[in-house]
């Protein structure tokens, strides 16, 4: 089985955006998975001409909370965020005076065992007699997932649609009907937001290019779904919210957030807006009862989904809170 070799993937990546970087101040942003090749990172961009090479010491969940615009441009020139494409709702590409760069870190097809990985997907289909099909991955895989539309369209089975999608964007692939699966070049995490987005009307495939195996989530997503109604039914005589709003430009969503005070003043609720650039467990208990019953977080809403899930006061996405308020006939994913 062919082994990705993600240090050279990341490397060759690099040198490519080389000219981008010489003789300016940079700041890296990486994902947690890529956080082991700081060291590789540093030094392959001091050998491109960089003056200085900073890195954030968090991971970067996406390129929506990336933080170009809490820098300064007399301290560094140029953010380089790696493992992201811009963000579809809020393509950045400077702020403050300081640039942004992109570093994907796509595979190319000679980098996979492509050959494997076709016959992996076409047995799993077949033998669940799965004959349309549409196609998401997340930016790592994208060459890879367009490989495999042309393969798969060979063997007889249509694709209806390919996008790519994050964790809160799924590229029209949540509109589509008469779909009998979904393949997501990916994660689970990728795999249960669209399940959340589709209400699990579909089955969803999440492929492990790394593993080369091909999984079934669907049930997956199914059980997530029903805890969310249940946290929707725990939010319904909720008479005061709190609405967290997103400090950093790609999660601040002024408008979801003026709709959700519309409406709770509208209900003769009361809400207290509450701005984070990074929600904790400890800082929503530092929020009294008496302020907030329930929360409904209008940044990223996978905080709700993941992190904040077991928390015990309800917190819900927008659509959560629309379903729990009667706005919404049922639960939506994720505004």
């Amino acid at each position: 089985m062919k082994k990705l070799d993600w240090a050279a993937i990341i490397e060759r990546e690099i040198l490519n955006i080389c000219e981008s970087v010489k003789g300016k101040k940079v700041f890296v942003e990486l994902p947690e998975g890529f956080k082991i090749y700081t060291s590789l990172i540093r030094k392959l961009l001091l050998s491109c001409g960089a003056r200085q090479v900073a890195f954030r010491l968090e991971p970067t969940y996406g390129s929506c909370e990336s933080m170009t615009c809490e820098l300064h441009h007399a301290i560094f020139d140029v953010v380089l965020h790696v493992g992201h494409d811009a963000y579809p709702y809020e393509p950045l590409k400077e702020c403050n005076g300081v640039e942004i760069i992109y570093v994907p870190v796509k595979l190319n097809v000679e980098d996979v065992d492509t050959k494997k990985l076709v016959r992996l997907i076409i047995d799993t289909l077949s033998e669940d007699g799965v004959d349309t099909i549409a196609i998401g991955y997340n930016t790592q895989y994208e060459k890879i997932a367009l490989h495999v539309v042309n393969e798969v369209n060979m063997h007889g089975f249509k694709v209806l649609r390919t996008s790519p999608i994050l964790g809160c964007f799924f590229g029209g692939l949540d509109k589509l009907e008469n779909v009998d699966a979904y393949l997501v070049f990916g994660s689970r995490f990728h795999a249960l937001g669209l399940g959340l987005a589709t209400h699990a009307s579909s089955r969803i495939y999440v492929v492990d290019v790394d593993k080369y195996s091909v999984n079934d989530y669907t049930s997956d997503a199914e059980r997530v779904l029903r805890v969310r109604y249940g946290k929707a039914m725990e939010a319904r005589n909720a008479r005061k919210w709190g609405i967290i709003v997103g400090a950093r430009k790609g999660q601040c969503r002024l408008w979801l957030v003026e709709r959700l005070a519309s409406l709770f003043t509208s209900r003769g609720l009361e809400y207290t807006l509450l701005y984070s650039s990074r929600t904790l467990r400890q800082d929503l208990d530092a929020i009294p009862v008496d302020v907030a019953e329930a929360f409904v977080v209008t940044s990223c809403p996978r905080l709700a989904i993941e992190d904040l899930s077991d928390y015990w006061r309800p917190v819900l996405t927008p659509g959560e809170a629309l379903y729990a308020l009667g706005v919404y006939d049922r639960v939506k994913f994720p505004w």
